[in-house]
């Protein structure tokens, strides 16, 4: 979509219509409202506070929590591109509790869900000293994350430790595509 459309959309009530959906009880629905706010914030910072103002972070959350592998994906996408060039979308994010889903989602056997979940949690940590903080801090089920020394390549490790032992050995590694937007 071109800005202008977007700008048209974003400003004609349809943010908050999409809000509406992404709280119901119906998955299928609230991945689709995901999908579109995601869309709406591509290229459009404007727009990725406006979602913000319009009250769809803390959903965008709760729908990571879904069953539904799509919605998981789509939830993660568009918190992943609200979160770029935002510092004030990267503490919200953070503080309504999305790091733990996003590690735990790295463990998903949906392909997707692993890319877009790294790719959040790589937008979420850049160039954000208060959630790079957090590395090591989001354990779920043995799951945890590190950025690489440099801090210009986040990476997302899946780290297990051994039976009964203190290190840890990597399962996976997951480098966020779009590192060009770390900013």
């Amino acid at each position: 979509a071109n800005i202008n459309s977007k700008e048209v959309i974003a400003t004609s009530g349809a943010l908050e219509v999409l809000v509406v959906v992404l709280r119901s009880d119906n998955q299928a629905a609230a991945a689709q409202a995901a999908g579109a706010l995601w869309s709406l914030c591509v290229d459009n910072d404007q727009n990725k506070q406006r979602v913000t103002d319009a009250g769809a972070i803390p959903h965008l959350i709760a729908l990571l929590y879904a069953v539904d592998t799509f919605a998981q994906s789509q939830s993660a996408g568009a918190l992943s591109e609200c979160s770029i060039r935002n510092d004030t979308n990267k503490r919200l994010i953070s503080e309504h509790g999305a790091i733990l889903p996003l590690v735990k989602m790295l463990r998903s056997q949906d392909l997707s869900v692993q890319r877009l979940s790294s790719c959040a949690l790589c937008n979420v940590c850049a160039n954000h000293e208060a959630n790079s903080a957090k590395q090591g801090l989001a354990a779920y089920e043995g799951i945890n994350f590190a950025f690489s020394a440099d801090r210009q390549s986040v990476r997302v490790m899946h780290l297990t430790p051994f039976q009964g032992e203190s290190s840890h050995r990597v399962f996976g590694e997951f480098r966020c595509p779009c590192n060009k937007r770390w900013v």
